[in-house]
C-alpha cells in the first residue's frame, strides 16, 4: 500500500513539475531587448587558427611567481 501510495505521489509531482515547463504556446513573442545590438556584433565569425602556437613556457605570461614555482 505505502509502496503504491509513494509511487503515484512521485509519478504525480513529477508530471506536475514537467507540466510548467510546457506552457510556452503559439502566442509566445521572445521580449524586445532594452539595448539595440550593432550590427558589427551580428554574425561576427572569425575562422580559428589552423596551428595556433603554444609557447613552451606559457605559464609565464601570467606573471604569477606562485604559478611559475609551481611549474
Amino acid at each position: 500500500m505505502k509502496y503504491w501510495f509513494f509511487l503515484l505521489s512521485s509519478a504525480f509531482i513529477l508530471f506536475a513539475g514537467l507540466n510548467g515547463c510546457i506552457n510556452l504556446g503559439p502566442d509566445y513573442q521572445r521580449p524586445e531587448l532594452a539595448v539595440e545590438i550593432p550590427e558589427s556584433y551580428k554574425n561576427n565569425r572569425t575562422e580559428p587558427a589552423l596551428n595556433p602556437v603554444i609557447e613552451d613556457r606559457w605559464w609565464q605570461d601570467f606573471d604569477d611567481p606562485e604559478l611559475n614555482a609551481l611549474v
